[in-house]
């Protein structure tokens, strides 16, 4: 185990790394990416990080990550992604460049958008109360 693989593992947070080409493949997923995405690792290893796209999935905010993380590589933002089973998820996710030996890579931090969700129940109880 790498010492990026014991730091994601126990981060507690979603993470996964890629590499910075213009085809990104997925080189790691942690195991909280795994269960907010219903993906396992075996299964997202050497996929593109499209997987999580959908119908939903606003294409100027895709375009403007990809800009950011040439220009800068750094982006941060909401985005909606979808799990293995298609359930639409509002993510707030944070995406930097790394660079380890001349190879640059990219490590994503995503989470539930919970102001979304709060807004959600609020509005579910509204109807019920």
């Amino acid at each position: 185990m790498s010492i990026f693989e014991f730091i994601a593992s126990k981060s507690g947070a979603s993470i996964i790394l890629t590499h910075s080409t213009d085809n990104p493949i997925i080189l790691y997923s942690n195991a909280e990416h795994d269960k907010l995405t219903g993906y396992s690792n075996v299964e997202l290893i050497g996929k593109n990080p499209k997987i999580f796209q959908g119908k939903n999935t606003d294409r100027t905010t895709v375009e403007d990550m990809k800009k950011s993380l040439v220009d800068i590589s750094y982006w941060s933002g909401n985005i909606t992604n979808y799990t293995k089973n298609g359930v639409e998820m509002d993510i707030q996710l944070i995406i930097f460049g790394v660079i380890f030996q001349e190879t640059k890579y990219f490590v994503a931090y995503k989470k539930l958008n919970t102001n979304k969700i709060l807004l959600w129940i609020k509005k579910i109880l509204s109807n019920i109360l």
